[in-house]
């Protein structure tokens, strides 16, 4: 067996015995019978009671779903605003940079004067 078909086969397992356990927290719906199972078999060992737990779906009772939907709309709502914000960075320092080079540009004595009407304290 190569090693990248062990892997593949670790990440499945993996995937499959925390979508069992999670299952609760992402649906509201009944647990299919394979996924039961699955979790039946998690729950009997040492490190999938210790997942459950900090996944807090080790009481099934006490597991309220999350909004997937509210989840999303949030995260999608924080990327934008970091894309927002990014761009008005990079706006803005283009814009010092162009006033910059012109104000650069100028003869001494225009310098002189635009120096001294920004440092007025």
């Amino acid at each position: 067996m190569s090693l990248q078909f062990i892997l593949t086969l670790g990440v499945a397992a993996l995937t499959v015995g925390l979508g069992s356990l999670l299952w609760p927290k992402l649906t509201a719906r009944v647990r299919p019978k394979p996924l039961t199972e699955i979790r039946n078999v998690v729950m009997q060992t040492p490190m999938g009671k210790q997942a459950a737990t900090i996944l807090g779906v080790s009481d099934e009772g006490a597991v309220t779903p999350i909004n997937v939907s509210s989840v999303a709309s949030s995260l999608v709502s924080g990327v934008v605003s970091a894309v927002g914000q990014k761009a008005q960075e990079t706006v803005t320092r283009q814009a010092v940079q162009q006033l910059i080079n012109q104000v650069d540009q100028l003869p001494a004595d225009q310098k002189q004067q635009i120096q001294e009407a920004l440092c007025k304290p």
